[in-house]
């Protein structure tokens, strides 16, 4: 397997099938709600100034009105810086987590990796997902974006970030899976095969190409092919008739070998014990 950035998060013999990170619906919400709380701020600013702090300096005021129009200036200056601070915090806030954030699958796991310095990483065997949901919200199918929310049997769910593919990700899930289960419906199949009546082994192959390419599904072209009743009795009955060939051979040859009297004239020992008839 090619060493990527992604192989320190792998386990012992796990293959890299297909990796996605955050759309950038990411960056332009953080945009847009960083302007709008800066845009808050200011208009917070400009309202205590227009009907409190202006009123109150032309007025003549003295004593606990004059504390207040203190605070009240003050607090007109904490809305306004302290929003465009804040906005600047949680834009670049968002920035990182576009930039730190993969979502990427194993031909076992899936895995969710966020955090640049805080790292933090999310996985779940194929086995333990028993259904997958994809949110595509407002605008996902025109832009390009999908949620997909995994609901687990023994973890708790989780809702990955909104992904470029996500259906890709629910694919690989399912494909896994069913794969994974005629492989072991095979198995349980020929152990209650076996016995007197032990019948032909079922087994499971499956034509999948090395590397699954999402953007052409290669994961759906997978060909299962089990013998049929009709073909597992046609081997047994030649196998058995086989045998019955093998055990006339060998009686036959038992009883031209006890046979001692060469002194009568009417005994002929055969020339050729593989008679004709017995092949019929």
């Amino acid at each position: 397997m090619k060493a990527t950035k992604f192989s320190q998060y792998l386990q012992h013999r796990e293959e890299l099938q297909f990796v996605d990170r955050p759309h950038w619906i990411y960056v332009v919400e953080a945009g847009i709600w960083a302007t709008l709380i800066i845009l808050g701020g200011f208009w917070v600013h400009n309202w205590l100034g227009t009907n409190f702090i202006t009123p109150g300096l032309r007025a003549e005021t003295a004593g606990l009105q004059s504390m207040t129009l203190k605070l009240t200036a003050y607090a007109a200056l904490f809305a306004k810086w302290g929003a465009l601070l804040y906005a600047v915090i949680y834009f670049i806030n968002r920035v990182i987590f576009y930039l730190s954030t993969f979502v990427f699958a194993s031909d076992r796991r899936l895995y969710y990796k966020t955090g640049m310095v805080r790292v933090q990483v999310f996985e779940i065997a194929f086995e333990e997902i028993r259904k997958t949901d994809i949110n595509y919200g407002w605008f996902g199918r025109f832009l390009g974006y999908g949620k997909l929310m995994l609901d687990a049997r023994f973890v708790e769910d989780e809702d990955l970030p909104y992904l470029h593919k996500p259906e890709t990700f629910g694919k690989l899930i399912h494909y896994n899976n069913d794969l994974s289960q005629d492989i072991n419906l095979s198995m349980v199949t020929n152990e209650l095969r076996k016995g007197n009546a032990r019948k032909e082994k079922i087994v499971t192959t499956a034509e999948v190409h090395d590397e699954i390419d999402p953007m052409h599904d290669q994961m759906d072209a997978v060909h299962y092919k089990y013998p049929t009743e009709r073909d597992c009795e046609e081997r047994h009955e030649k196998k058995h008739k086989e045998e019955m060939e093998e055990t006339l051979h060998r009686d036959f040859d038992e009883a031209t070998e006890k046979e001692t009297d060469d002194d009568d004239p009417h005994y002929r020992k055969p020339v050729n014990t593989s008679s004709s008839f017995l092949k019929s």
